[in-house]
């Protein structure tokens, strides 16, 4: 993944698996930190040390609020409705209709969350 695809508040992980949270982009590096770190940013880039996605799972989606059904996960607000399932997420967004978007990491529903205006939502996002 190049940094100039992240925005602010993104998670990533290092090619240890450790996560990390986006503070900082430019368009070949991206500054990231963790609770308790804030201090002592640490850089990645497009050469040496890229950043990695993190997998979006059923306990990520449970952490932020999401509930499991049968079929699916949903997080409902009583105005936004969204279903995720099989790495596909679809439904309505603040009156915007969405259908089976791809959405296999974290920062892809971070982004899809800001692109329908639930801002708060994303960036508040847990790993």
């Amino acid at each position: 993944m190049k940094c100039k695809e992240l925005q602010i508040f993104d998670w990533v992980q290092d090619h240890n698996g450790f996560q990390w949270q986006i503070i900082g982009v430019d368009d070949d590096y991206a500054y990231a930190t963790f609770e308790g770190n804030e201090g002592d940013p640490w850089e990645f880039d497009d050469k040496d040390e890229q950043p990695q996605p993190i997998p979006l799972t059923p306990e990520i989606l449970k952490k932020n609020g999401w509930k499991e059904t049968e079929y699916w996960h949903e997080y409902n607000d009583g105005n936004t409705i969204i279903q995720y399932s099989l790495s596909n997420i679809w439904g309505i967004i603040n009156e915007i209709e969405i259908e089976h978007f791809k959405c296999e990491y974290v920062h892809q529903l971070q982004h899809l969350l800001r692109l329908c205006g639930l801002d708060e939502l994303a960036d508040n996002f847990k790993v």
